[in-house]
């Protein structure tokens, strides 16, 4: 075994069980919607939206977002 062979061996085991540990991440929705209730029982309901950011020497934005559901079961 060479010098510094057996620290880059126990580096590399550290980082590999860094790697598995379990991370929380935070995320949300794309769009805020009021309308929490189901879809009525073979009815259809269809959102879309528009998204972007505006910054001083550009910006960003994709369109279109489309949301689409429908009632298969009766609730």
């Amino acid at each position: 075994m060479r010098a510094g062979e057996g620290l880059r061996t126990a580096a590399a085991g550290v980082l590999c069980l860094a790697a598995m540990v379990p991370v929380t991440a935070l995320a949300g929705p794309p769009f805020v919607t009021d309308d929490p209730v189901p879809v009525e029982y073979q009815g259809w309901e269809i959102n879309t939206s528009v998204i972007g950011t505006l910054v001083r020497y550009g910006g960003a934005g994709g369109a279109p977002n489309v949301d689409i559901n429908y009632g298969a079961e009766p609730w």
